[in-house]
C-alpha cells in the first residue's frame, strides 16, 4: 500500500503489482488502482486495459471508477509454456497510466505424485490452539514441477484436527489447513499427509506446552465429616490443576475458601501448585454444626468439596421477633427468628424448621426454611384481620411459640434482615450497589414512586435515608399491600463492617445499628417470564436475551448485575458510569453457565447507568438448549442462581 497515494495526483497504483499465477488461475488480488485530480477522487471514470501477451494474461478491456476514485482489476492467466512476465498497462483520463507486473506459470493439472510439508518439523504448539495455515504442502511431479489441482488430505491419530481436512492444491501447487492441537499422548504426536486417507507420503512432528487453565480436580478429601474442633489430617483436600487435556500446570496461585467461613478454617495451606500442578490444605472443622463446603480456585475454575461438620442438633431457641404489635394488613416490623443449636450451644445448619399459625390470621412468607450456616432460619409476618395471632416454629421434634398483636404499626421501623442486596435480595449492603430496606412506616406512600433518572435525589416524598451519616440517593418508595420497600445506592464511601442507617420518613425516624456492609456479594437483575426468573442480559445488538430471543453458543452477551464491589478508576457516589475510561471492578467476576465457567472480558460498572455492573461474557460452543443455570462469583462470594434461555444455532 502506498503512503502516499491519498495526495498524488493523477492515476497511482494502489496495490496488485508483482504477484504470481498459472495457467487457467485467477490473480490471487485484484490490480487496484485510484484516479485524483486537483485532491479529489475522480468517480465514473473509464480505465482502459491492455495486456503484452493477450494469450498469457486475461484481463477486462474496460473498468469504471468506483465513488472514491478506486478501479478494480481481476485477471486470470492464460497459457504460458514455462513461465512468462506480463505487463498490464491501465490508462486513464490526461492520457495517464500506469503498468503492472503480473508472472504466469505454466502448471500441469492434477498429475503429481509427491507431497512435501513444507512446515517446519517439528511444530512447536500450546494445547488447544487453533493454528490458521498450521499445515502447509507442495504437490510436484517426480521431476519436482508444482501440481495445481491436486487433492490433499490431512490427518493424525494423536488429538489433531483439521479445517479443511482435505484440501486442492492452488495454482502453485500448494495447500493449507488450519490445525487445532487437542489432546494427544505425552503431549506429542505427528501429523501426516497423503494422496488417500490411508497412504501416508510425509509427516511432520509436534511437541506441545500445557495450556490454559481449563480445570481443577479433586484428588481427594472430599465429602467428610468430622466432630466440632477436629482436624480432618486423615485425608488433606488436594486439588490438580491443569489444562484442556489434564496437563499439570505448575507455579499456578490457587485460592481457598470456605462457605460460610465459621464453619472451619485453614491450616497448612499450599495455595501455588507443584511440579504436578496440586495444591492443598488442611481444613480444622469449627463449633457450627452442619454441612459447609470448601472450594479450590485457579484462574475461572473451581471444584468444590462437601464437608460436614457432625453435630446432633438438640436445641429449637426462640431469638427475637416475639411480643410484636402490627397493623391488621400490615407486615410485622421484625421477623420471626429462632436457632437450631447443638449440645455445645452453636447452631447446626440445613436443618428443617416448619413455620405455621396455630391462632389468629396471618400469611408467612416462608413457612418453611432450613437453617443458615448459623443455624438460624426466619419468616416474615403479614397480619390478617384484627386480633392476636400465634406463630409456632417446629424443628427436631422441638416447638416454640410467638405471640403476636394488632394494633397501629406505630413509627418507621426495619429489622437488619430488611437491609439486602436490591438484585438478589440475601442480606447484606455492598458499597456503591443497589440496596434495598423493606419495614413498616418507611416510605409514606402508596404504589410505587421513583426518583427519575440519575443523579438521584437523596429525599423523595419526604423520605430520606443516611448510612454512617452520609446520605444515600432514594432511586425509588414502595408501599404494595402494606409490604413497604426503599430502593437505594448504598454510597460508595461506606466502609466494609457494619453501618448506622438513620430512615426519616417525613420528621418521623428510626436509627438501625449494625446493617451489615459487603465489600462484594453479586446479585443478578432479573426479570419474569410467566413463573420463570431470567437473567438481565443482552445480544450485540442490544435486543433483550429472551426465551423467545434465546443466547447462541458462542454468542458474547452483556449480563447486567450489581454488588460487584469498587473499582478501577473510582466511581462517586450517584454518578452515572463514565464510558471512558471504563471503571473496571477491581475483582474480576466469574460467570458460571450450566456448572462451567465461561470465558467473559472482565466486569465493569455499567456505562451511563447507576448500581449496575456490567459483564462480558462468551457463551460457551458447546452449551446446550434449554433454560440453563447462570451464577455470577466474585472473590468467592456468589449471586443467586437464575436462568438464561439458550438455543443452539
Amino acid at each position: 500500500i502506498d503512503p502516499n497515494l491519498t495526495i498524488r495526483e493523477g492515476l497511482a497504483i494502489v496495490s496488485g503489482d508483482g504477484q504470481r499465477t498459472s495457467n487457467g488461475v485467477e490473480v490471487p488480488f485484484p490490480l487496484v488502482v485510484r484516479s485524483v485530480i486537483d485532491g479529489v477522487p475522480q468517480p465514473g471514470e473509464s480505465l482502459a486495459i491492455s495486456v503484452s501477451v493477450m494469450r498469457a494474461l486475461m484481463c477486462p478491456a474496460q473498468v469504471f471508477t468506483d465513488d472514491e476514485g478506486f478501479g478494480f482489476i481481476r485477471c486470470r492467466g492464460g497459457v504460458v509454456f514455462g513461465e512468462e512476465t506480463i505487463m498490464v498497462t491501465i490508462g486513464g483520463p490526461r492520457g495517464s497510466q500506469v503498468q503492472f507486473r503480473v508472472i504466469v506459470r505454466a502448471t500441469p493439472q492434477g498429475l503429481a505424485n509427491d507431497i512435501e510439508i513444507l512446515t517446519a518439523d517439528p511444530i512447536a504448539a500450546i494445547v488447544g490452539e487453533v493454528r490458521p495455515n498450521g499445515i502447509r504442502v507442495i504437490a510436484t511431479t517426480t521431476g519436482g514441477q508444482r501440481v495445481a489441482g491436486r487433492t490433499v488430505h490431512f490427518f493424525s491419530e494423536d488429538g489433531v484436527t483439521f479445517d479443511p481436512p482435505t484440501a486442492v492444491t492452488d495454482g502453485f501447487g500448494e495447500a493449507t489447513s488450519t490445525v487445532t492441537f487437542g489432546c494427544s499422548n505425552r503431549n506429542r504426536g505427528s501429523i501426516e499427509v497423503g494422496f488417500s486417507e490411508d497412504v501416508v507420503e510425509d509427516s511432520v512432528d509436534f511437541n506441545l506446552t500445557p495450556g490454559a487453565f481449563a480445570r481443577v480436580d479433586k484428588i481427594q478429601g472430599d465429602n467428610q465429616t468430622g466432630a466440632p474442633g477436629q482436624t480432618l489430617s486423615g485425608a488433606a483436600l488436594l486439588v490438580q490443576v491443569g489444562d484442556i487435556c489434564g496437563n499439570p500446570l505448575t507455579q499456578q496461585k490457587v485460592n481457598w475458601r470456605i462457605h460460610p467461613e465459621p464453619r472451619a478454617s485453614l491450616r497448612n495451606v499450599v495455595d501455588t501448585t507443584n511440579q504436578s500442578g496440586r495444591s492443598s490444605v488442611l481444613v480444622q472443622l469449627g463449633s457450627y454444626g452442619g454441612p459447609f463446603t470448601v472450594t479450590a480456585q485457579a484462574g475461572e475454575v473451581m471444584a468444590t468439596f462437601n464437608l460436614n461438620v457432625a453435630m446432633e442438633a438438640s436445641q429449637l431457641r426462640r431469638l427475637s421477633g416475639d411480643d410484636q404489635t402490627a397493623a391488621a394488613g400490615s407486615i410485622v416490623a421484625q421477623p420471626l427468628v429462632v436457632e437450631v443449636a447443638g449440645s455445645n450451644g452453636f447452631g447446626v445448619s440445613g436443618v428443617d424448621v416448619t413455620f405455621s399459625v396455630t391462632q389468629g390470621s396471618a400469611t408467612l412468607t416462608r413457612p418453611t426454611s432450613q437453617t443458615d450456616g448459623l443455624g438460624v432460619a426466619y419468616t416474615a409476618v403479614q397480619m390478617g384481620g384484627d386480633g392476636p395471632v400465634t406463630v409456632t416454629a417446629s424443628a427436631i421434634g422441638q416447638s416454640v411459640t410467638f405471640s403476636l398483636g394488632s394494633g397501629s404499626g406505630g413509627g418507621p421501623n426495619a429489622p437488619l434482615e430488611g437491609f439486602v442486596n436490591g438484585a438478589s435480595f440475601r442480606p447484606g449492603w455492598i458499597p456503591g450497589s443497589l440496596g434495598s430496606i423493606f419495614g413498616t412506616g418507611i416510605t409514606g406512600v402508596s404504589g410505587v414512586v421513583t426518583s427519575g433518572p440519575v443523579p438521584f435525589a437523596t429525599t423523595l416524598e419526604g423520605v430520606s435515608v443516611t448510612v454512617n451519616g452520609v446520605s444515600a440517593p432514594i432511586i425509588s418508595l414502595i408501599n404494595a399491600n402494606g409490604q413497604e420497600q426503599i430502593n437505594l445506592q448504598v454510597p460508595f464511601n461506606v466502609q466494609p463492617g457494619t453501618a448506622t442507617v438513620v430512615i426519616n420518613n417525613n420528621g418521623s425516624s428510626v436509627t438501625i445499628n449494625n446493617v451489615p456492609i459487603l465489600s462484594a456479594q453479586p446479585g443478578i437483575f432479573e426479570f419474569a417470564v410467566g413463573s420463570t426468573l431470567y437473567a438481565a442480559a443482552l445480544h450485540a445488538d442490544y435486543t433483550v436475551v429472551t426465551p423467545d430471543n434465546p443466547a447462541r453458543p458462542g454468542e458474547v452477551l452483556q449480563l447486567f448485575v450489581t454488588g460487584l464491589g469498587l473499582t478501577d478508576p473510582v466511581v462517586a457516589t450517584n454518578v452515572a458510569g463514565p464510558s471512558s475510561p471504563l471503571a473496571r471492578t477491581v475483582v474480576d467476576p466469574v460467570v458460571n453457565l450450566n456448572g462451567a465457567a465461561m470465558e467473559n472480558f472482565g466486569g465493569y460498572y455499567a456505562p451511563t447507568l447507576a448500581t449496575a455492573y456490567q459483564i462480558n461474557f462468551r457463551v460457551a460452543q458447546n452449551a446446550p438448549s434449554g433454560n440453563l443455570d447462570l451464577y455470577v462469583a466474585i472473590g468467592g462470594v456468589s449471586s443467586q442462581t437464575t436462568k438464561l434461555p439458550v438455543q443452539s444455532p
